[in-house]
């Protein structure tokens, strides 16, 4: 089995949909998910067992997401949570310094999402490879940073499949 933690700052937003996007893309992808791959998220500052953003929720749905019987609570990061993760895919490069401030063995695991799929690990030195934020924005603002998700944890998708499985 291995662990993909999606990390942004609240868990209310971006990791929470790139949880929900990444678990669902797996019924595409067959050979991740015999090898027990799963996402989780969490946030650097989340305040814990706060849900999901109303509008993350109906982006999902407009999406076709089906949304677990049980709400999203937010859940902070932790040390735990990062030894759990074999990957940890940040929102933004801000995050993966308060990662690696909060779990300094982490940085070895930690990228952002957007470098990760463009095939750099760790830090990227720039916000080139960031998710921006939709926090308080209006709904098309979510809708964006979806599909955004959805492109990038496709093609991170596509790395796993290369690197953490055999031909």
């Amino acid at each position: 089995m291995k662990t993909v933690l999606f990390v942004c700052s609240g868990n209310t937003c971006r990791s929470p949909m790139a949880e929900a996007i990444f678990n669902d893309a797996l019924d595409d992808r067959p050979r991740l998910r015999a090898l027990g791959v799963r996402a989780i998220s969490a946030g650097t500052f989340a305040c814990e067992g706060a849900e999901m953003t109303d509008k993350a929720e109906i982006v999902l749905e407009n999406m076709g997401i089906k949304l677990p019987f049980f709400r999203h609570r937010a859940t902070l990061f932790t040390q735990e949570l990062a030894d759990e993760a074999d990957l940890i895919l940040a929102m933004q490069e801000l995050h993966l310094e308060e990662i690696t401030a909060l779990a300094p063995h982490a940085e070895e695991k930690a990228s952002t999402l957007k470098g990760y799929a463009a095939g750099i690990d760790g830090f990227t030195g720039t916000d080139e490879y960031d998710i921006e934020d939709p926090f308080r924005q209006p709904l098309e603002v979510y809708e964006e940073a979806a599909q955004e998700l959805r492109e990038q944890i496709s093609k991170a998708m596509d790395r796993m499949e290369r690197e953490w499985l055999p031909d």
